[in-house]
């Protein structure tokens, strides 16, 4: 009985997948077949095999357990060899070289092949030739992170930031706006106007919301109007009159935001976040100078984000060069995966610790404020092409 025991309980018997350890494959052929073995510590985890044909019992024995891949059955993918390369479905398989699945990224995203595509149609571009685990979530983390095509494309979203109205003030005059209309004809010394809105007695006038009364013209009052008023009573009516005009305010700012939210989207960063900035490249030229602003890059960056202020604005680390205010909109910004600049693939040689140039590559105007400067492409000694700086001529 406990032989018995024994030989049931050391019986080879199938276990279960653990898939953080690794899996072993071994294959075996002899005349007339070929198998193959999934193991796992040592312990079988599934098993195939397949007879072979007339025609493939002449094969060389390392070329039958090849064939051992192209096995077709429920526990095995469809794979198959073809001239050495190994593939899944008819798309070539790479497997879990990580650094070669950018690699085919990259030359069909980046590329002018690829033409910075979006998500869709470079996934689509490759999944049509090659075949990993995880293909897709590795295709959609590239592209997002691409610094090309947040710096070049619009931003594909409703317009955001919600609505941050302003807070009504509880008295009047606690909050005024300032505007001027100019352009107009002289008039004496002047040839403008200022206004001056109180934005609680925005409606009516000033003097009927403090007194809760309409101004008497040349000194007539109404019939019915008492020449002594009683104070206690006039102060009732103005303590009404503000809360009659402050829930009016409040009603109607409930109405526009919520109309306004229809069209907009939620967007926040927090502090040592990086984003993408979005300007007028033919208006400033202090933060990023660029030759050809037709061309260039709507969006500057990536900036680190230093602080918020308020609800829908952000103050940002922008360039010591820079001359323009360093707080921004939310819907100016656009968030960046990483701060990381692109590299040059060679490193510089240190031995020499001072080069000088060599020859000019290229010219070109550069635009600086109202003037052009004619720059250099200097090609310095030690070092290649792709480390050649632009330098102005003088």
């Amino acid at each position: 009985m406990d032989a018995l025991k024994s030989a049931l309980g050391s019986a080879p018997v199938l276990t279960l997948p653990n898939f953080s350890k690794p899996f072993q494959l071994q294959t075996d052929a002899s005349d007339l077949g070929v198998g193959a073995f999934l193991l796992q510590d040592g312990l079988p985890l599934a098993f195939v095999s397949k007879a072979l044909g007339p025609r493939t019992q002449a094969l060389f024995t390392y070329e039958k357990e090849f064939l051992e891949l192209s096995v077709n059955s429920h526990n095995h993918p469809p794979f198959t060899l073809h001239h050495g390369v190994i593939r899944y479905s008819g798309h070539i398989w790479v497997g879990n070289n990580q650094q070669l699945q950018q690699n085919i990224i990259s030359a069909l995203h980046d590329s002018a092949l690829g033409g910075h595509s979006g998500f869709l149609v470079t996934y689509s571009r490759i999944k049509k030739l090659f075949c990993w685990h995880g293909m897709k979530q590795s295709i959609k983390a590239f592209v997002a992170a691409c610094s090309v095509c947040h710096q070049a494309k619009p931003d594909r979203v409703r317009y955001p930031g919600l609505l941050s109205p302003l807070p009504v003030p509880a008295e009047a005059w606690q909050m005024v706006s300032m505007d001027f209309i100019d352009g107009l004809p002289p008039s004496g010394h002047a040839n403008c106007i200022m206004v001056v809105v109180d934005k609680l007695t925005l409606g009516k006038s000033p003097f009927e919301v403090l007194f809760g009364r309409s101004r008497h013209h040349f000194g007539i009052t109404e019939l019915a109007a008492s020449p002594v008023p009683d104070v206690a009573s006039m102060l009732a009516e103005r303590t009404t009159m503000l809360a009659s005009v402050r829930q009016h305010l409040l009603r109607a700012q409930q109405r526009m935001k919520h109309q306004a939210d229809k069209k907009r989207s939620k967007r926040s960063f927090q502090t040592d976040d990086f984003v993408y900035l979005r300007l007028q490249p033919y208006v400033q030229s202090s933060l990023a100078p660029r030759s050809h602003h037709k061309l260039c890059f709507k969006y500057f960056g990536p900036f680190k984000v230093l602080s918020k202020i308020g609800t829908v604005a952000y103050e940002l680390e922008l360039p010591p060069t820079s001359s323009i205010h360093l707080v921004f909109h939310v819907s100016l910004l656009k968030p960046a995966s990483s701060a990381v600049p692109a590299v040059s693939a060679r490193l510089p040689d240190l031995d020499n610790n001072m080069q000088v140039s060599e020859r000019v590559l290229q010219s070109r105007l550069h635009q600086h404020g109202n003037h052009s400067v004619k720059q250099l492409l200097i090609k310095w000694s030690g070092l290649g092409d792709d480390l050649a700086t632009w330098e102005d001529a003088d």
